[in-house]
């Protein structure tokens, strides 16, 4: 009987992760946080030229806007972490259709308000371009298909 632990821990359908869990998972939240604060920079330049452009930085970054909490705005962090978990995989066993599919769903149900609001159009775009930047980079490497 082996009592020592696996390197990695094999997964569904062949696939596995190559270092723990846990780092993985972290990586993804650190990974979500970094993409958070870059669109809360680029949304601040949208911002009022009189306010304090770090102080607007801050605001965004933590969930507020002009004194309110934003609507849901907690929920594009989660949904980006949840792609940060879910992408790597997805690229790795190519099921690239999925991921494009998702971005189609999610891109369907704006795209009114978007003809009327380039700016968020844009922001939309640089944080799916990040997070599947992130997802090839970092988090892919940690995600090995079994031959």
């Amino acid at each position: 009987m082996n009592t020592t632990t696996p390197a990695h821990i094999s997964l569904v359908d062949g696939w596995r992760l190559e270092s723990c869990w846990l780092v993985y998972v972290v990586g993804a939240l650190l990974l979500g946080l970094a993409i958070r604060l870059v669109l809360a920079l680029i949304r601040s330049c949208e911002k009022a030229a009189d306010a304090d452009y770090l102080t607007t930085v801050w605001t965004l970054f933590k969930g507020k806007d002009q004194g309110k909490l934003v609507r849901d705005y907690w929920q594009p962090y989660i949904l980006g972490v949840i792609e940060l978990l879910a992408y790597p995989v997805l690229l790795r066993t190519d099921h690239l259709e999925v991921i494009g599919a998702w971005i189609g769903f999610k891109t369907i149900a704006h795209w009114k308000e978007w003809s009327e609001n380039r700016a968020h159009f844009n922001r939309f775009l640089i944080g799916n371009a990040l997070v599947a930047f992130a997802s090839v980079l970092l988090l892919a490497r940690m995600v090995v298909v079994n031959p």
